[in-house]
């Protein structure tokens, strides 16, 4: 969905989009599996968020082509950053794995900035509808 709405487009600012996954709900899981899928819904958040439009590049390369391979190169500096900060940290992905969690970070961020428009709109309408009763 993400890609057929922004496949030749602009991308929208979702700098004002709170975040949707945070550290505390890594810290809060109880069970490796899901605290270890929570980190890396967060990785794959900060990885969009700082370069959406390398993501975007990376989605509609081809796996395991070179235009893949480029849009990795240009990822590489988000992906530096976004790395937990926990000593030691590593993060092993395949990139296949990495492709779906950076299409899924793209579009719930993309979903909430969707809902955060129609929400602005509603509030606009009920504000219009109340300067004209």
């Amino acid at each position: 969905m993400f890609l057929d709405k922004h496949r030749d487009s602009g991308l929208p600012d979702y700098s004002n989009i709170p975040p949707l996954f945070s550290t505390d709900s890594v810290k809060e899981a109880k069970v490796g599996r899901q605290r270890i899928g929570i980190a890396l819904r967060l990785f794959a958040e900060c990885v969009f968020r700082l370069n959406p439009g390398g993501v975007r590049a990376l989605l509609q390369s081809r796996p395991f082509s070179k235009g893949e391979g480029n849009s990795l190169s240009e990822l590489q500096p988000a992906m530096g950053t976004c790395v937990p900060a926990e000593e030691g940290a590593q993060l092993k992905l395949s990139k296949i794995t990495l492709r779906q969690y950076l299409s899924m970070a793209a579009y719930l961020v993309d979903e909430a900035y969707d809902l955060s428009k129609q929400n602005k709109t509603s509030e606009m309408t009920r504000e219009q509808g109340r300067l004209y009763a």
